[in-house]
């Protein structure tokens, strides 16, 4: 049988450096593969390139937690990163992420570290398309270009270790300490988020975040909703009839910023709920910073619920799985409702609470929620209602608020070089937009139409349509027919040029139905 057994000299020398064992340890498996047959030996180079990229990343985000100049963005990042288990991370991306995080860092001990994430930042980053091109090539790529990428791989080891960066250093976080990476982004202990005292605005989200793991947060939440003895009778209503009717779901109250009447309702409907002896309500207050707008925190805050009320620690080992166990399920002497307000904080997260809706749906929870009226928000809702205040448009410190939320974990952040451009022009339209509400809404039944604004000001489409649907929650929406044209029955041809007119010239034929409409905002 023929086989491509090749040496890689520079490889074998890079695994004598004084590296973290695991990077030595995959070195000598590439080694191995190698001197069996070359052709195959991709995937482990691959496996070794993302261990180079995974330490440095560490290395990384650990100075970069040190650094006083720190981002909400880099912040929001690292927060999901800790709390995700970083099942869904590749180490390329992380490598990024950490180049853009400590690139203006300072101080004497980040020198030796910086050149790795500036001046060799190509190299590493051609390690991160390796992967790529391995995947692509069913994890097979020719045993001479393996071989090349193996010299490579040695050459940047090389360069680690002359830099001795693994040999100072003296991080001590749950993913990072002494001996570098452990392989292990999550927090799973909640003790380690103690770990973060000294890191600036970081430790603040971490103190934040103990709180929340802790068991006085549900303890106040309950004393939240309970300091106001209040009855909302329409909300009430509507949500008993929905937990009555329904074994699962997903019932939504929306409401506009600042309405007074949505906290109340969202305190009326727990206290109801708890006065029922066959429900188990469990609920909390989605807040800007932390993990409440997380799945995991609620998966978390779930399943201690039910482990106290059944006595079945499944529900905290492996609450995703044991919540939608028909024979728990069976079990159940009380029915679980989830009640959460604020949904609408954070809602593009990957890991946001909403999403765990089809989950809940599987599991025969009922889930209610309070929020401000995002359109992409309803995907999770089975049915709505709308806690009534007059609509409006927000003061410009009002709707960068707004904006700030919508774009928060969706981009563009201005906190970032290839956001700043973007985000700018979305305040630009913003601030013109509302300037433009203002002169037409003083005429009873004015508006202002997306398609027609875009084009009156030179803005891009999708832009605009961005800053719809961040006003939505402040104002009326709605959907306007294009304007169609009439055709001269004499010559055939359209009397007057309208919105329609070029979409049928291009179609060739006028009898379609146009589907598409324009987007409104008004009050």
């Amino acid at each position: 049988m023929y086989t491509n057994k090749l040496n890689s000299p520079s490889l074998e020398k890079a695994s004598k450096f004084n590296l973290p064992e695991s990077i030595i340890q995959k070195s000598k498996i590439c080694i191995q593969e190698f001197e069996v047959d070359a052709s195959y030996a991709a995937d482990e180079l691959v496996e070794l390139a993302e261990e180079i990229l995974s330490q440095l990343a560490a290395i990384g985000f650990a100075t970069y937690l040190k650094q006083h100049k720190q981002k909400s963005v880099y912040n929001d990042f690292l927060i999901n990163l800790f709390t995700s288990g970083g099942h869904s991370y590749n180490a390329g991306p992380l490598y990024k992420w950490a180049t853009n995080m400590i690139k203006d860092a300072e101080g004497d001990e980040v020198k030796s570290i910086l050149p790795f994430f500036k001046d060799y930042k190509e190299e590493f980053i051609r390690l991160s398309s390796l992967r790529n091109e391995v995947m692509h090539g069913f994890f097979v790529l020719p045993p001479e270009r393996n071989l090349k990428e193996a010299e490579h791989i040695a050459s940047l080891l090389e360069k680690i270790a002359e830099a001795k960066i693994f040999e100072h250093l003296k991080y001590d976080f749950h993913f990072v300490n002494k001996e570098g990476f452990n392989g292990n982004w999550s927090v799973s202990n909640d003790a380690d988020w103690s770990l973060f005292n000294n890191c600036f605005q970081f430790t603040e989200l971490a103190e934040r975040i103990s709180v929340e793991l802790s068991d006085e947060f549900i303890k106040e939440e309950n004393d939240f909703v309970n300091s106001n003895i209040i009855t909302v009778d329409e909300v009430n209503k509507n949500a008993i009839d929905f937990i009555y009717h329904n074994k699962k779901g997903a019932l939504a109250f929306w409401h506009r910023p600042n309405n007074v009447n949505a906290i109340n309702g969202y305190q009326s409907v727990v206290q109801e709920l708890q006065k029922d002896e066959n429900l188990l309500p469990v609920f909390f207050r989605l807040q800007d910073v932390g993990l409440t707008l997380t799945s995991s925190f609620l998966l978390r805050v779930l399943g201690q619920a039910l482990s106290t009320d059944t006595g079945n620690a499944k529900y905290q080992s492996d609450t995703d799985k044991a919540i939608k166990n028909k024979e728990l399920i069976l079990k159940r002497k009380k029915k679980p409702v989830v009640v959460l307000y604020g949904v609408h904080i954070g809602l593009f997260n990957e890991n946001h609470l909403l999403k765990l809706a089809n989950t809940l749906f599987d599991a025969e929870i009922p889930l209610i929620v309070f929020g401000e009226h995002f359109t992409y928000l309803d995907r999770y809702i089975n049915q709505s209602f709308s806690i009534h205040s007059p609509s409006y448009i927000p003061s410009e410190l009002e709707w960068k608020s707004s904006l700030q939320n919508y774009l928060r974990f969706k981009g563009p952040s201005p906190e970032k070089e290839d956001g700043k451009e973007d985000y700018d022009m979305l305040c630009e339209i913003m601030s013109k937009l509302t300037e433009e509400l203002n002169e037409v809404c003083k005429i009873e039944g004015g508006k202002v139409v997306a398609r027609r604004f875009a084009d009156k000001h030179n803005y891009p489409i999708e832009y605009v349509h961005e800053c719809f649907a961040i006003l939505n929650p402040f104002l009326q929406s709605g959907k306007e027919d294009f304007i169609k044209d009439e055709v001269d029955e004499l010559y055939g041809f359209p009397k007057d040029i309208t919105e329609t007119t070029a979409i049928f010239l291009s179609l060739g034929r006028r009898d379609v139905k146009l589907e598409y409409k324009h987007k409104t905002l008004s009050l």
